[in-house]
């Protein structure tokens, strides 16, 4: 079960934050979670959390870094 988290903006460290599964640049809150068999991951939305376990784990497993 994961939780939101929010994305600290600065511009002097620019953190540059993408969902593991669509790849898309996360600028303010994200859905952070631990994901069994692939460690930490991020997401913007928790239904990227479920599609990320549904579909993308079973197809190319753990070792390579999202959707993107």
């Amino acid at each position: 079960m994961g939780e939101w988290a929010v994305n600290e903006i600065s511009y002097l460290r620019p953190n540059r934050l993408h969902c593991d599964l669509c790849g898309q640049p996360i600028a303010g809150r994200y859905w952070i979670t631990l994901v069994e068999g692939a460690g930490q991951r991020s997401f913007c939305d928790p239904a990227h959390e479920q599609k990320y376990i549904d579909y993308w784990l079973p197809r190319h497993g753990a070792s390579l870094q999202g959707g993107r």
